[in-house]
């Protein structure tokens, strides 16, 4: 009798909660070996098999208490997410829409004051550009969350980076809009960064992007046309800044 991949999936949820992602890694490269040696169809990995590991490492990112360790454990749910998009319809494993809202999420979450805001908006970035090119619909908050990456990113940044930055935060909005959701969150998302007399975000730079953007009400229909439920539809009032009131 062999196990199928049922069974192996079963001990790997066992495995991610008693030895962590490393574990089932392990486990899932065994899996691998023993398909490819017994050719039979039902040892091969399934989509569950890949995100429960995905899965595992984006929660290290998302629990661990040293950034460095969380960022390490963001890449590695990253490269996972990656090499499934590499084999994606072989032998019916496919992405979920869940492994790219749960990187953009973590990767919101990991942002620091250091150097480390440069990583996680690369894999926030490259993540939205990946999903984009998915079966799947695109969340609008995929977007609210490589908003805040990089807006974090750009509050925290030397003026010397500021127009690589700018360009980033351009560019982002801009596909915003071509998708057709741009929704409150991603507005106020936007609005509620700071601003800094020396840091790449001033004053000066939040006014460009709002003159570009945002400087005529309603914004135009073709911006929002893809947003399901009305409550989603940003206003005015959502660009004004929320911090420091109480």
């Amino acid at each position: 009798y062999l196990p199928s991949n049922r069974t192996y999936n079963t001990i790997l949820k066992t495995l991610l909660l008693l030895d962590g992602p490393e574990a089932a890694e392990d486990l899932l490269f065994l899996i691998y070996e023993r398909f490819y040696h017994e050719k039979d169809p039902s040892l091969c990995p399934n989509s569950e098999s890949f995100s429960l590991v995905i899965q595992a490492w984006v929660d290290r990112a998302e629990r661990h208490s040293d950034l460095e360790v969380r960022l390490a454990a963001l890449e590695r749910a990253s490269e996972w997410l990656k090499s499934v998009q590499q084999i994606e319809g072989e032998r019916n494993v496919s992405t979920t829409s869940r492994s790219y809202l749960s990187i953009l999420q973590a990767a919101s979450r990991a942002t620091t004051r250091s150097e480390n805001d440069l990583r996680a908006n690369v894999i926030a970035l490259e993540t939205l550009q990946d999903f984009k090119r998915t079966r799947f619909d695109l969340d609008p908050q995929a977007y609210v969350l490589a908003l805040k990456v990089t807006m974090q990113a750009l509050g925290r940044a030397p003026r010397g980076q500021k127009d690589v930055w700018l360009a980033s935060l351009m560019d982002l909005l801009h596909d915003c809009c071509n998708e057709g959701l741009m929704c409150a969150a991603a507005v106020r998302t936007f609005a509620n960064v700071h601003w800094s007399k020396d840091g790449a975000w001033t004053r000066a730079e939040r006014d460009q992007v709002v003159k570009r953007f945002f400087s005529e009400w309603p914004l135009p229909s073709s911006w929002t046309r893809k947003l399901k439920f009305t409550q989603f539809l940003p206003r005015k009032e959502d660009l004004q800044r929320n911090w420091g009131k109480k």
